[in-house]
Parts: structure tokens; C-alpha cells; sequence
């Protein structure tokens, strides 16, 4: 049973109706995320300030059931999926396997998905999308009311604000991606099974980037007039639909280790987070 809240105003159609408990990363994602066979399954929820291993999954009440279920039909119903599992079980990168790149240079290559029969790009778009714009109109953290990341605030200025009503326009459905938004995926040959929230890494005010992964996809979001017209093109948003098949396993397990550092760390886990900190700083396996 889906679980609702008090009557209030829905953030992406703006009418007012009982809201979903919306999740920021899709609940499948925590699913695929899970350790079988171990002790505790829960997945490892590390965050800018808290590592904790828990069940409980990060969501509010944010959008009425018809808007959840049109970000579920729009995107996560295909794409989730597709994702990877462990280095063996990846489907999306099988996928491409069975088709011959457009660029392969040493240990990159690169894929037009448009291309591809039946291949579903513009699920895969709204999927990466539909997360890093709730993660815009919303904190998603108790300590502050700021959005987790600006993508657009109407009270900035006009460009801001013409940009986050037409981001808005498509998640939901009625408009295109703003033309200074430009979205690009990397999918990675050695797939780390875990989950990063959205957050920017650069943030100059005609250029600002965003990092979010899920298992086995890097999604990269530049924002502004700055970005270059190269970058539109050979975008997975971009008429070609481009996707970079290469290994950024050991740039995720830095963000980790990094992450982990700075944690907050619940007292129960601090013995199993010592094992966790020497996984991360041991060299993969090839």
C-alpha cells in the first residue's frame, strides 16, 4: 500500500491532493543495493554528513499519486531494470555490447543510442532527470530548507526562473529539456553497487555541474549558457543520444572514501566501517 499525507499542493502539477511519500532515489534502487547473504542487507547510506546502515529509505511527501506514477511510466519502469547488479549482471552495458560503437579509443567508447532499435533514450533521459529535479525543489534533510541542489530558483532571476518552469514543464510531461541544461551519462565497465545522492562539483554562475550515480550509471547535469555546444552534441540529451562506456570506478570509490571520512558514523557501525574504508582503499579486481 502506498502510504499518503494530509492534503497539500503536489510540486510538480502544483494541484492540491494527498500527497505520495516520493523517494529521491527510486526504492528499487536501495533494493538492487541490498548485501544477500550478509549479516545486515541493509544498504550503506552514506550521505555529505552521516554514514549509517539502515532500511529506512530518504523520502517526503511531494507529489500526488498520479505525478509518482508518471515518473514511474515515464522512466524508472524501464530503466531500473537495466541496471547493473554486479560486474556480470549488467544489462544496459550488454546491450551495447551487442552493438559496434561509433568511437572506441583505447578505453573509451562511445555509443549513439538513437541508433540502437528499441533502445529506450528518452526513459533513460527523464529517469536521470526526474531525480536531480526533486532533488531541487526540495532539502531532503531535516537541517536546512535550502534545495539539496539549484538547479533554478524562480526568486533568482529571470533565466533561473524561465528554467526551473520549463524543467518542471518536462518531468511532467509538456515540454521539452531547457535548452541551457545538458544531461551525459558514463557507464561503467566495473559497476560499484551503490547509490550517490545528487550533488554539484562545480559551481561557477554560466557553468555549474552535478554528479548522481546508481549502480553501474553516472549521470553528469551542466547547467548554464556556458556549457559548449561539443558537450550538447555528444550528450545522451543531445540529437545522437551518446553514451561513454568507460572505467571511473576508482573517481567513485575517492567520492566514497572521501564521504566516509567526513561521516558522521552510528556508533554500531563503526567496526564494520573500518572494513568498509579498506574495500574502498584496496586496488579492484580486474
Amino acid at each position: 500500500m502506498v502510504r499518503t499525507s494530509e492534503n497539500d499542493i503536489c510540486a510538480l502539477c502544483f494541484q492540491r491532493a494527498k500527497l505520495i511519500r516520493s523517494h529521491l532515489i527510486p526504492s528499487a534502487v536501495y533494493k538492487i543495493c541490498r548485501a544477500p547473504g550478509a549479516n545486515n542487507q541493509n544498504p550503506l547510506m552514506v550521505t555529505d554528513d552521516r554514514a549509517v546502515q539502515t532500511s529506512a529509505q530518504l523520502q517526503i511527501p511531494l507529489l500526488c499519486n498520479q505525478c509518482e506514477d508518471s515518473l514511474n511510466k515515464r522512466g524508472e519502469r524501464k530503466i531500473i531494470p537495466l541496471l547493473a547488479r554486479s560486474a556480470q549482471d549488467f544489462p544496459m552495458l550488454e546491450a551495447l555490447k551487442r552493438t559496434r560503437p561509433s568511437v572506441l579509443d583505447h578505453d573509451l567508447a562511445a555509443f549513439e543510442l538513437r541508433k540502437i532499435r528499441d533502445f529506450p533514450v528518452d526513459e533513460l533521459i527523464h529517469f536521470a532527470i526526474g531525480m536531480y529535479w526533486k532533488a531541487s525543489v526540495h532539502s531532503w534533510n531535516s537541517r536546512t530548507a535550502l534545495p539539496r541542489v539549484e538547479l533554478g530558483a524562480p526568486c533568482f532571476s529571470v533565466r533561473d526562473a524561465v528554467r526551473a518552469k520549463n524543467l518542471r514543464r518536462f518531468v511532467l510531461g509538456d515540454g521539452p529539456l531547457p535548452e541551457d541544461i545538458t544531461l551525459s551519462i558514463l557507464l561503467q565497465p566495473r559497476p560499484l553497487i551503490a547509490f550517490h545522492l545528487p550533488f554539484e562539483v562545480r559551481g561557477e554562475p554560466d557553468d555549474r555541474t552535478f554528479l548522481l550515480y546508481v549502480p553501474g550509471l553516472s549521470f553528469i547535469l551542466s547547467v548554464g549558457p556556458g556549457v559548449s555546444g561539443f558537450m550538447r552534441l555528444y550528450s545522451l540529451s543531445g540529437p545522437l543520444g551518446v553514451a561513454l562506456v568507460t572505467d571511473t570506478t576508482e573517481a567513485h570509490r575517492q567520492r566514497f572514501r572521501d564521504a566516509l571520512k567526513t561521516a558522521r558514523v552510528a556508533p554500531q557501525l563503526r567496526e564494520k566501517l573500518g572494513i568498509a574504508r579498506q574495500q574502498l582503499e584496496s586496488k579492484p579486481s580486474t
